[in-house]
């Protein structure tokens, strides 16, 4: 009976822990992405008028682009033990979710031309790159330390 009581007692303070990362997770991701707001605003040198404008059909293209690739995140998880024709399945599946992700920036494309000029948008695509560059690299040296 101690020894159920024990485990019991030791997975609920194990879950607890795991919950309680959880909104240091969040916290986290919210500093990237105010951090990334920041980069890019910056890069892009926005006026107050275009910024307006700009940030929701950004925000919309990030929430779509973040569906492809979750979509791909989850098609790449099931590979093992699949068959040969099951592999070129996903193959096919995965370059539809390529297709997919330039057929989005293309729509976007459209619609971010009417709201800032396209200097602007060319260095928006260089700023996502640059951004995520940096982070790789602050990353290697924080572990480095």
């Amino acid at each position: 009976m101690t020894r159920i009581l024990l485990i019991t007692t030791l997975l609920i303070l194990t879950s607890l822990s795991v919950y309680a990362q959880r909104p240091d997770f969040s916290e986290r991701q919210e500093r990237m992405q105010a951090h990334k707001i920041a980069f890019i605003t910056d890069e892009l040198d926005l006026t107050a008028a275009e910024a307006e404008k700009f940030w929701p059909i950004y925000n919309a293209y990030q929430a779509e682009e973040k569906a492809i690739k979750e979509n791909l995140r989850k098609q790449l998880q099931s590979t093992a033990g699949m068959s040969d024709d099951e592999a070129l399945a996903l193959l096919s599946q995965q370059l539809d979710n390529e297709e997919e992700k330039v057929a989005l920036q293309r729509r976007y494309v459209q619609e971010l031309k009417m709201v800032i000029p396209g200097k602007k948008i060319l260095k928006l695509f260089n700023a996502e790159r640059n951004f995520v560059r940096r982070v790789l690299r602050e990353y290697r040296n924080r572990r480095q330390e």
